[in-house]
């Protein structure tokens, strides 16, 4: 299987799953289909100036980040948890959250599950 190392790394899920390919496929399928759900959710809660939901999502989304080695997004997704904890349009959310977007759809489009 080919990795593509400058969005992703899945080492980390493939040692938690200590060889169990389903588990990795089945945790591949559920960022697959929850990641942008949620990256959705997070765009709406910043729209709609909720910060303690806009923080919450964040703090959802950020195991998955790590676990799924998205090296380009772990400083970020903590970064607008962070901001969104004081409660406040901080100027560069928008900024943060579009990057986060769009990381997590190259992701989603380039992942499949091991064989």
């Amino acid at each position: 299987m080919e990795e593509n190392k400058d969005l992703y790394d899945l080492g980390q899920l493939q040692a938690i799953a200590k060889g169990n390919t389903a588990f990795v496929n089945r945790m591949i399928s559920l960022f697959a289909e929850q990641a942008p759900r949620t990256t959705a959710e997070i765009k709406e809660a910043y729209q709609q100036g909720e910060w303690e939901k806009l923080k919450a999502l964040a703090h959802r989304l950020k195991p998955s980040i790590d676990n799924m080695g998205i090296l380009s997004l772990k400083q970020e997704v903590r970064q607008i948890e962070s901001l969104a904890a004081r409660g406040t349009d901080a100027e560069e959310l928008p900024a943060l959250i579009d990057k986060m977007e769009k990381v997590i759809g190259q992701v989603v489009q380039t992942l499949k599950p091991v064989a």
